[in-house]
């Protein structure tokens, strides 16, 4: 099982759920008869799935098929969402899919597999993807494209990139040299 994320709390009073999850979802596969596992690790429960609603950056919006009311959805609050390899696969975007703006909160790794940072945030600049990432207190901005990222790991969270020479050194840097 893989975890997808986690019940933030209810939405209204129709039994409505707010989620945030782990994963880029896919936006044209279908729910219908799809289920979560959700609870804790070794046995969450499962539950079938009636809608899944956007929100933008804030979420989505889940309606399970037993859960009718707030008092039924509250029962949910914090637990954690997990699917099945085959379901993971048929509802979140494979690692060639993944637009770069859907990177934020990947970790970024140098060629050699070294944490570089959380990826923070990513902006889109004149069709140019930019992440943004701190060290030691200093924002980082790395362009997102064929020539800096060498491989995207969906299921591991983390992006592999090749750093411009002198990058890190232009934001490093200390004041008294510059």
């Amino acid at each position: 099982m893989i975890e997808i994320g986690y019940i933030l709390k209810p939405h209204g009073i129709k039994g409505e759920l707010k989620i945030n999850f782990r994963y880029p979802l896919n936006a044209s596969a279908s729910f219908a008869g799809q289920s979560f596992f959700i609870g804790d690790l070794p046995r969450p429960l499962p539950h079938f799935i009636q809608q899944i609603t956007p929100m933008g950056r804030e979420g989505y919006l889940l309606k399970l098929q037993e859960s009718d009311d707030r008092n039924q959805a509250e029962t949910f609050t914090g637990k954690n969402i997990f699917v099945t390899d085959e379901i993971f696969d048929l509802l979140f975007l494979e690692e060639e899919d993944i637009q770069y703006g859907n990177l934020e909160g990947f970790t970024a790794l140098d060629e050699k597999g070294n944490s570089i940072a959380v990826i923070h945030d990513v902006f889109e600049f004149n069709h140019q993807f930019i992440a943004q990432f701190f060290i030691s207190g200093n924002e980082i901005l790395l362009p997102l494209n064929l020539t800096t990222v060498i491989k995207i790991q969906k299921r591991k969270k983390t992006v592999t990139v090749i750093l411009p020479d002198g990058l890190m050194d232009v934001y490093l840097e200390s004041p008294e040299k510059k």
